[in-house]
């Protein structure tokens, strides 16, 4: 009994799906399959294009992000072309409650940001948005709470190390999340934190290692002042311990 009681929480069980709002049920039908183990951590690489504002020019990155599912945890560690023989090499990363961006150009450390909760508060954020690439965490009886909003939309939200945070998801009529949205996420510039809207949206679903997961993304800073898209990335290589 308790040996069948562990197994049934360790792999996806159709049947937990029952009282989640429609569109998320579906969605879980559509990317994952009956009794395939859960996920615990994940090595995603990334390629694309990134920028700092709307004014400027996009640069080309290559990027490794690691995860850990046990408890909400990444680390995002990139490499910018700046100029041909000039690189900014950045992290962003989370863990229990504790978020730090960092970055270097030329070996030269031009930005360390770090100890504050509201920096905590939007690195998490980022970790629930960026689910779908790891989408047993969003599954009844792991982290997420889920609430209905109508048929092509749903809220997930999360809790860690004493931070609340949520997001909204938008999904197809085919059953993919298509799209993340917030209306406040704490945005780093000059110095200085400002609340704005905060999204992004997913294409091109793809089989890999068993599980069909978005292979582009693009997000964008929503203000009212400044609305712009800022990362365009592309998932080349995802591995997966289970």
């Amino acid at each position: 009994m308790q040996l069948d009681l562990i197994r049934e929480h360790s792999i996806v069980n159709y049947k937990s799906f029952e009282q989640l709002p429609e569109p998320v049920a579906k969605y879980f039908r559509k990317v994952l399959r009956e009794g395939q183990p859960l996920i615990r951590g994940a090595n995603l690489s990334q390629t694309g294009e990134i920028r700092t504002s709307a004014k400027g020019k996009w640069r080309t990155f290559h990027a490794m992000e690691s995860f850990s599912l046990s408890k909400p945890a990444y680390s995002w560690n990139a490499t910018i072309r700046i100029l041909p023989f000039l690189k900014m090499n950045v992290q962003d990363a989370y863990c229990n409650g504790d978020a730090a961006m960092r970055a270097s150009l030329g070996g030269v450390q031009v930005l360390h940001v770090c100890d504050d909760q509201r920096l905590a508060a939007a690195a998490l954020q980022r970790f629930l948005a960026e689910a779908p690439w790891f989408p047993t965490v969003l599954l009844p009886g792991q982290q997420v709470r889920w609430s209905p909003v109508d048929k092509n939309h749903a809220l997930a939200a999360l809790s860690d190390s004493g931070l609340d945070v949520s997001m909204y998801f938008e999904f197809s009529n085919s059953g993919e999340i298509i799209g993340t949205f917030t209306p406040g996420r704490y945005q780093y510039v000059k110095g200085q934190y400002k609340l704005e809207p905060w999204g992004g949206y997913f294409h091109d679903y793809e089989n890999r290692n068993g599980i069909l997961i978005p292979t582009e993304a693009e997000v964008e800073w929503l203000s009212p002042e400044e609305n712009f898209s800022y990362y365009k990335g592309r998932i080349a290589e995802a591995e997966y311990d289970f």
